[in-house]
């Protein structure tokens, strides 16, 4: 950073690009840091049933292409004999989608930016807008797999609306207005001018 300093013609912004990087370097450590410390004080219970889990394995590592560049960190895993499957208490805690491979920051950053611009322009832009480096492929995978999950809770909403109990659960889960509004609602085809002999 001092010698690009020192370099004629640097602009501030070229300034600012380097000292981003240097930055995620230091960031990417830091985050592997603070990320063990938060595995290791998570307790070993299913995520699902908080059953104390069947120890299997200590320390299985993962990888994850995060906004400070790719990290690595290792995490237990165990069988939960309540519920017949494998569960990562760390990855619960983390945020992190089985097999995904991006930090719950990428998913969103990638997710936002494929709906703004095209997934090559989003490659370029990125890196000048936050200094977070994805490929066009990562950011495309990672949008999609947002929309997937969009997908499923959308139509577990709507199946909710089908039934009493199901509309009332959506009820409690909405905010209250903070102020006076005006709903209008428009209906279409229903023919309500048109009469029958």
């Amino acid at each position: 950073m001092e010698r690009l300093a020192h370099t004629p013609g640097t602009s501030l912004g070229d300034l600012e690009i380097a000292l981003v990087a240097d930055l995620h370097r230091l960031g990417a450590s830091l985050l592997t840091q603070a990320a063990n410390l938060q595995g290791q004080a998570t307790p070993f219970r299913c995520a699902r049933c908080q059953a104390p889990l069947a120890h299997e394995a200590k320390n299985h590592v993962r990888k994850i292409d995060s906004v400070v560049g790719p990290v690595c960190w290792g995490r237990d895993y165990g069988w939960c004999q309540k519920c017949q499957a494998w569960s990562y208490p760390a990855d619960v805690r983390w945020g992190l989608q089985p097999n995904a491979p991006a930090s719950p920051r990428v998913q969103e950053m990638a997710a936002e930016a494929v709906l703004k611009m095209p997934c090559a322009q989003a490659e370029k832009s990125l890196p000048r807008l936050g200094g977070c480096v994805l490929s066009a492929t990562t950011l495309h995978r990672e949008a999609a797999r947002q929309g997937q999950r969009a997908l499923v809770f959308q139509q577990a909403d709507q199946q909710r609306t089908t039934t009493v109990a199901g509309v009332t659960q959506l009820a409690q889960q909405s905010a209250p207005p903070q102020k006076p509004f005006v709903l209008i609602l428009e209906l279409d085809a229903w023919n309500i001018r048109e009469r029958t002999d």
